[in-house]
């Protein structure tokens, strides 16, 4: 399985983002782990990035986009 993945990210609320090459996530009990074939942002990750909407307890950095497809 590949260590590596790329992701569009913001460290903080306000922060430019970037896409950047992060450690492949371990899934926990319950939880499955996908191979993304696309994802898309939207109005509420420039709300994040424009640091509009609350964001509590956050506090390290935040893979943008939640409209995922794959399998």
């Amino acid at each position: 399985m590949k260590k590596q993945m790329l992701a569009y990210r913001i460290e903080a609320p306000g922060q430019t983002a970037r896409l950047m090459e992060v450690d492949v996530p371990r899934p926990s009990r319950g939880e499955a782990l996908i191979k993304v074939a696309g994802n898309g942002l939207c109005h509420s990750d420039l709300g994040i990035m424009q640091a509009r909407f609350p964001t509590p307890g956050w506090s390290s950095a935040f893979t943008l986009g939640h409209e995922v497809g794959g399998g």
